[in-house]
């Protein structure tokens, strides 16, 4: 921050909009753009800007004048200090309405192209409750809340098993409840925690890089089966057979109990080992009729509801027919790849992990289906694959990449393979719009559809569908 910034104060100054970490927008006199915390469009308030950071200016309310009209009463009492769930302070159309604003915004700004159709923007029925996958992290030392500050009472303990505050990643909010996750896994995380506290064990310093606790993460499925993953910081066989087996005992409904050991500097588990300690290495779940097996490790959609509203969307823009062959890029464990199967030739799908494309393999014998094939290697390295003359060029590519979009090597081999449709889905409209932008030379972008999988928050998958001009 400069020296030579000064504070100054803006009256009734109108919140124009959000952006997607959940700052609302203002402006000032002049026009120069003003983030500020804890507000929607719509709200008028009094404010201070006091500081600025990259040419960006910060402001924080001093009184509102007036509430928006879409201002609704957050659900969670940790709204506002845990770095999740946003935008709980706005209501569920509004929501809608600013996710399908801002995909429009970033494909213009962006990739700079124009799209021939957006379709509505498809609504989540549940608001709560939906996630299949949480994870938490342990601390030793919890983000203290400002009624706890101005108490002025002596914190005898401060470990703590919750999430990151936005931005800051060696702070950690105390969770008492979280409304992502059916009621069970409150419970659960609850109780692990009243009985490691007990039992003195050590909870996990993010700065330091010390204690036992890390990580938690719960996994759950539609078919009634959970999934526990401890991360341990180091090994000790008789403090990790205490609490799994209180764990195990207690709650007979936990089908599967595992744990890795990660001294790593990040919370990345793809080249440990993991541990079964209870159970099954996997969950099965099950979308429109096949069954799938999740491992610790495997990609899957977080928001079940949504997940069937996706591939069933993604088969309308595609409009499938029976001689297509259809290869699915970053397949993961192969669901979208066999959802598909059923309605064409052949479908190839290619991902790097190993052991997703094993359960991918195992998944797609248990669902009968006779017609697709999996490929371990790196989507990086297609061009290098003789995978055209094995299976022959694909009338439809499939993409769904991680939240960094696709790498120049890919984009150019999709160029080449010159396929007759591409369906792109992603988590991220911002890398999505730069691919489009260099894909356009050779394809138009004639449909936009955007699925709410992830409410309460910035959050949108958008899937487009490019077809070769």
């Amino acid at each position: 921050m400069s020296s030579k910034f000064k504070n100054f104060l803006i009256s009734d100054a109108v919140i124009e909009s959000i952006t997607s970490s959940g700052a609302g927008v203002a402006r000032t006199n002049h026009g120069a753009v003003v983030f500020i915390k804890n507000c929607i469009p719509g709200d008028i308030v009094d404010l201070e800007v006091f500081k600025k950071k990259k040419n960006k200016l910060h402001g924080k309310i001093l009184k509102f004048k007036f509430l928006s009209k879409d201002r609704v009463t957050p659900k969670c009492e940790h709204f506002g200090i845990c770095g999740g769930c946003k935008w709980q302070n706005m209501n569920y159309n509004a929501q809608l309405h600013h996710k399908d604003i801002e995909i429009k915004q970033i494909f213009k700004k962006i990739g700079n192209i124009q799209i021939k159709k957006y379709l509505p923007i498809v609504e989540c029925k549940e608001h709560y409750g939906f996630r299949n996958k949480m994870e938490f992290s342990f601390s030793s030392t919890k983000w203290l809340t400002e009624k706890e500050i101005s108490s002025k009472k002596k914190i005898k303990n401060r470990d703590a098993i919750g999430f990151h505050i936005s931005g800051m990643w060696d702070k950690v909010v105390d969770i008492k409840y979280c409304h992502l996750q059916k009621d069970v896994s409150n419970e659960i995380r609850n109780e692990i925690k009243k009985y490691c506290i007990d039992n003195n064990y050590v909870f996990f310093n993010h700065r330091k890089k010390e204690g036992f606790l890390r990580t938690l993460t719960f996994r759950t499925s539609s078919l009634g089966e959970m999934m526990l993953i401890f991360h341990f910081y180091y090994y000790d066989k008789q403090k990790i057979e205490m609490l799994l087996g209180f764990i195990k005992t207690r709650f007979k409904k936990i089908s599967s109990i595992l744990y890795v050991i990660n001294n790593k500097e990040n919370d990345s588990i793809y080249n440990l080992d993991i541990f079964t300690y209870h159970g099954k290495y996997y969950i099965k779940e099950k979308i429109g009729g096949l069954y799938f097996k999740i491992s610790p490790k495997s990609f899957f959609q977080t928001n079940l509801y949504q997940t069937n509203v996706l591939y069933n969307k993604s088969l309308e823009m595609l409009e499938i027919k029976k001689n297509d062959i259809v290869y699915d890029l970053y397949c993961g464990l192969g669901t979208i790849s066999q959802y598909i199967a059923q309605y064409c030739k052949k479908v190839v799908g290619i991902e790097i992990i190993d052991e997703a494309i094993q359960l991918a393999i195992e998944s797609s014998k248990m669902n009968g289906l006779k017609n697709i094939y999996f490929e371990k290697d790196d989507i990086n390295n297609i061009s290098k694959l003789d995978l055209l003359r094995k299976y022959g060029k694909p009338n439809v590519i499939i993409l769904d990449p991680p939240r960094q979009g696709l790498t120049k090597k890919i984009i150019k081999v999709l160029l080449e393979i010159k396929s007759e449709k591409i369906l792109y889905i992603s988590c991220n409209p911002s890398t999505q719009a730069r691919d489009l932008e260099i894909l356009s030379c050779e394809y138009e972008v004639t449909l936009s559809q955007a699925i709410d999988m992830f409410p309460q928050t910035s959050h949108v998958e958008n899937i487009v569908l490019l077809t070769n001009k």
